[in-house]
C-alpha cells in the first residue's frame, strides 16, 4: 500500500504475533496485536483508503477472552480448507467475539455507521457453547440484556462475510445471538450456518442481502429490528420456532419519515421451512408491519406462513410449495388512501428458464476461494514488470496485459497484491481470466486518454464482442486519478460458457474520494467545485454490460464519491461521474446485492436489457443536485445509448422553484427491455445541495426517480423509496 508508509505490512499471520491456536491459551492479546500494528484506523481515526491490512489465521482452536475488535478497512480470512474455529473463553466479557464497530464512552461508535466501508470476514467457526448465558458488556435485544454474541456486525458499502459457522448452545435455556447487527446501511453476506441460539440473528439495516443462508434448532432464526428492504434468497431453516420475526418497533419517529421505525419491507424467495412453529411473525394491524413478498418457497410441517403474534393467522398453506403472496398496502381509483391488504399475488411472474437452475429457483454462485488449487495455479502480477505503488502507468498497461493473457492461457489464477496499478490505457481481460485482488486491489485509470468526455475510453475491458467463456473477478477496485472525465470503468462483453461463468464478486467502482485518486477535499471540496468542475469529472461511465454479454455480479458498489475517506472530518466533495450501469444485455444475467450511487444522469439504466435479475439493488442521488441548472452538469446527454433527454422539463427544471428537480438523476430507468425481475429496491434521494431538510417527514427532494419505457413483462416487488414526488413514472407503450 503505497501511503501507507515505510514498512507497512498488509499480510499478517496470526501465528507471527504469538497466537499459537491449541485451544487453551488465551490468543486475545495476539491477535489484536496483529490487527492493530503499525498506526491503524482505530479510535479517534473516521475512516482510511491507506491502512487495510489482511488477518490471516491458520487452522487452530483460538481462544479469546475479549472481542476482536476489527479496525477499519481489515479482513480477517480463515483457511478455506480448514476452517479456524474462534472459541470464547469461560470469562469472555464484552459486546462479541468480533466487533466491526467498538462502543465508546457515551455510546459512541468509533465509526460511522453508515460509512463504516471495506470489511470482510470469511472462513471461520465462532464457537459460542461454552460461553456464558450472560456476558458483562453483551447488548440487549427485546427486553434481555448481557446477550453472548457471535459477531457485532455494524457495517456499510463493501462488507460481506462469507463461509462461517455459527455453533451455539441449543435447549430452552439458550440466550446466545449469532450476529448482533443494530443499524448500517449495507451490504450482503452469504453461505452462513446457524446451530443453536436464541435468536441466530438480530438483524437491523437500510438495506440487505442474504444468499445462501441455513438455519438449525434456532429458537428464532431472525429477529429483525428494523429495515427499510431486505432480501432472503434461498435460506433454509429447520426446526425453529420462528423463522423471521418482524414485530419490532421503535419508541421514536424516524428522523427522516417522522414515523415510528420498525420493519419496511421484506422479499423472502427460492427458500425452504422445515419444522418451523411461524414462518414470518407479524405485529396485529394495529402496530407496524411489514410489505412482504413471497415467493417460491417450499415447506414441510410449517403451515403458519404468516402469523400475527397475537395468534391470527394471515397465512396458511399445507402444500409443498407456497405461490406468490404478499402483504402491504393497496391503492385503487377508488380507495387512494393506503389500505393494508394481503393475500395470494397475481398474475405470477413467468421466468425464463435461462435465469433458473434445473430445479426452478433463480440461479446462484458463491464466490470462487480457488481452494482446491495448488500454489503453482497461482501467478503474481507484480512479476510482469508491473509495479503497485501508483506509478509507471505506462510499464503498467503492457505488463498487465501480458500477465492477463499469460494467466488465461495457462489457466492460471492471476493475483493482484495489495496496491495501486495505474494505467493510461486499456486493459483487456481474455476469456479464461481469474484474476483476485488483496484488500481490493487498485486499478487507476491516469493521463489524457481518459479526459474527454466526448471520446470515452475503457479502463478495464472484459472480453471482446461475441466473446463466450470464462472470466472470474474478485476483491478489485476500478477507480480513476485527476480528470479522467472520459473513463468508461468496465466495459463487459464477455457471455457466459456455462451458467455463471462470467462473473464478479465483492468489488468497488469509485471514482474519488480517497488518497492518490486527487479528487479528494483539498481539490474538489463542495463549496468551490461548482465553479471549476472540470477538475473535478471521474467518469462518463461506470459499468457497461453490452448487449451480447452476460454477467452474474454480487456485492459490487458503484460509488461516485460523496465524501474523502481519508479526511478526518468526512468532509462532502463534489465529484462527477456521468452514468452508474449501463445494462444492455440480452441475459442471462444477474445482479446480486449491488449499490449504485451518486451519478449525475443515472445510477441504472436497462436499454434493450432481456432476462435480467436484480435482487436487493440499491441508488442514491448525488446530493449536489439541483443547486445548478441544470441539474445534471457537467456532463451532457446524448453520448451514450439512450441517455436520457428531460424532454418533459422546462427551462426552470419544471419544478415551480428555482431548483432543478425534474433534471436529477433517475434511480432506475427501464427502456425498451422485458423479462425484468427485481426482488428489492431501495431508491432514495436525501439532500438538495447538500441539505437533508427537504427528506424528512416524507418531504421531496425530486420529482421522480424510476422511469419504464416501452418495456414488458416487468416484475417489481418491495420497491422502497426516499424523497420523490413521483415512485415510478410511465412513458410510452409497454
Amino acid at each position: 500500500m503505497p501511503f501507507a508508509g515505510s514498512g507497512y505490512k498488509v499480510f499478517r499471520n496470526v501465528r507471527e504475533y504469538g497466537a499459537l491456536g491449541d485451544g487453551v491459551n488465551d490468543d486475545w492479546p495476539s491477535i489484536q496485536r496483529a490487527i492493530t500494528y503499525g498506526d491503524r484506523c482505530g479510535a479517534n481515526c473516521p475512516s482510511t483508503s491507506t491502512k487495510g491490512a489482511l488477518i490471516y489465521f491458520p487452522a487452530g482452536t483460538y481462544v479469546i477472552s475479549q472481542p476482536l475488535v476489527q479496525y477499519y478497512y481489515t479482513a480477517f480470512i480463515g483457511d478455506p480448507n480448514d476452517k479456524p474455529r474462534i472459541k470464547a473463553h469461560p470469562d469472555f466479557k464484552g459486546i462479541a467475539l468480533i466487533d466491526t464497530n467498538f462502543y465508546g464512552s457515551g455510546g459512541n461508535n468509533w465509526y460511522f455507521n453508515t460509512n463504516n466501508f471495506l470489511r470482510q470476514i470469511r472462513n471461520f467457526v465462532i464457537d459460542m457453547t461454552d460461553m456464558n448465558p450472560r456476558i458483562t458488556g453483551g447488548p440487549a435485544n427485546a427486553g434481555e440484556t448481557d446477550l453472548p454474541v457471535g459477531i457485532h456486525w455494524q457495517v456499510s458499502q463493501a462488507c460481506t462475510m462469507q463461509n462461517i459457522d455459527f455453533v451455539m448452545p441449543e435447549g430452552s435455556d439458550t440466550r446466545h445471538v449469532g450476529i448482533f447487527q443494530e443499524n448500517g446501511s449495507g451490504g450482503f453476506v452469504s453461505d452462513l450456518t446457524f446451530t443453536g441460539g436464541k435468536w441466530a440473528w438480530v438483524a437491523g439495516s437500510q438495506q440487505y442481502t442474504t444468499r445462501n443462508i441455513v438455519f438449525k434448532n434456532c429458537k428464532t432464526a431472525v429477529y429483525m429490528l428494523w429495515d427499510w428492504g431486505w432480501t432472503f434468497k434461498n435460506i433454509t431453516v429447520s426446526n425453529s420456532q420462528v423463522a423471521i420475526d418482524t414485530t419490532s418497533q421503535s419508541d421514536s419517529p424516524d428522523s427522516n419519515t417522522g414515523r415510528l421505525q420498525g420493519v419496511g419491507s421484506l422479499t423472502v424467495l427460492d427458500s425452504f421451512f422445515s419444522n418451523v412453529d411461524e414462518v414470518i411473525r407479524v405485529n396485529p394491524a394495529s402496530r407496524l408491519r411489514p410489505a412482504i413478498y413471497l415467493d417460491n418457497l417450499r415447506l414441510q410441517q410449517a403451515s403458519h406462513v404468516v402469523k400475527e403474534w397475537n395468534g391470527n393467522d394471515l397465512y396458511t398453506f399445507d402444500g409443498p410449495l407456497c405461490p406468490g403472496w404478499g402483504l402491504g398496502w393497496s391503492f385503487t381509483d377508488d380507495s387512494p388512501n393506503d389500505q393494508n391488504a394481503w393475500g395470494e399475488v397475481t398474475p405470477k411472474p413467468t421466468k425464463p428458464a435461462s435465469l433458473l437452475t434445473n430445479g426452478g429457483v433463480f440461479f446462484e454462485k458463491s464466490k470462487p476461494t480457488y481452494g482446491d488449487r495448488q500454489a503453482s495455479d497461482f501467478i503474481n502480477v507484480l512479476n510482469f514488470n508491473v509495479k503497485n505503488d501508483g506509478s509507471s502507468a505506462t510499464e503498467n498497461t503492457a505488463g498487465i496485459n501480458n500477465a492477463l493473457a499469460s494467466a488465461a492461457g495457462g489457466n492460471k489464477v492471476l493475483v493482484f497484491p495489495a496496491g495501486i496499478y495505474a494505467v493510461d490505457d486499456t486493459v483487456t481481460v481474455p476469456s479464461g481470466s481469474r484474476i483476485v485482488g488483496v484488500l481490493w486491489s487498485q486499478l487507476m485509470a491516469t493521463g489524457s486518454a481518459f479526459s474527454d468526455p466526448l471520446n470515452p475510453k475503457v479502463l478495464a475491458k472484459i472480453g471482446n464482442e461475441g466473446d463466450r467463456g470464462t472470466v472470474e473477478i474478485s476483491d478489485m477496485i476500478l477507480t480513476t486519478s485527476g480528470n479522467t472525465a472520459g473513463a468508461i470503468l468496465m466495459e463487459w462483453n464477455m457471455h457466459e460458457a456455462e451458467q455463471g461463468s462470467a462473473g464478479i464478486w465483492d468489488t468497488i467502482f469509485r471514482v474519488g474520494g480517497a488518497t492518490g485518486t486527487d479528487l479528494n477535499i483539498q481539490n474538489c471540496h463542495w463549496t468551490r467545485t461548482f465553479v471549476d468542475k472540470d477538475r473535478c469529472m471521474a467518469a462518463s461511465l461506470m459499468l457497461h454490460v453490452t448487449s451480447k454479454s452476460s454477467i452474474y455480479a454480487e456485492n459490487l458498489w458503484l460509488w461516485t464519491a460523496d465524501h474523502d475517506i481519508d479526511d478526518p472530518q468526512q468532509d462532502r466533495i463534489n465529484v462527477y461521474g456521468g452514468r452508474g450501469a449501463l445494462i444492455e444485455s440480452k441475459g442471462p444475467s444477474w445482479f446480486h446485492s449491488v449499490s449504485n450511487e451518486h451519478s449525475t444522469l443515472y445510477n441504472w439504466q436497462l436499454a434493450g436489457a432481456e432476462n435480467i435479475y436484480l435482487g436487493q439493488i440499491q441508488s442514491e442521488s448525488p446530493y449536489f443536485q439541483p443547486a445548478q441548472l441544470p441539474s445534471t452538469k457537467p456532463y451532457l446527454a446524448g453520448r451514450f445509448t439512450s441517455d436520457p433527454s428531460f424532454g418533459n422539463c422546462d427551462s426552470n427544471g419544471n419544478s415551480g422553484n428555482a431548483l432543478d428537480t425534474c433534471r436529477e438523476a433517475w434511480a432506475l430507468r427501464i427502456i425498451d427491455s422485458s423479462n425484468v425481475y427485481l426482488y428489492g429496491g431501495g431508491f432514495y434521494s436525501f439532500f438538495q445541495n447538500y441539505t437533508e431538510d427537504c427528506s424528512r417527514s416524507g418531504g421531496i427532494c425530486q420529482d421522480r426517480l424510476i422511469e419504464t419505457s416501452s418495456s414488458e413483462n416487468l416484475w417489481l416487488y418491495n420497491v422502497y423509496t426516499v424523497g420523490a414526488k413521483e415512485v415510478i413514472s410511465p412513458r410510452g407503450e409497454g
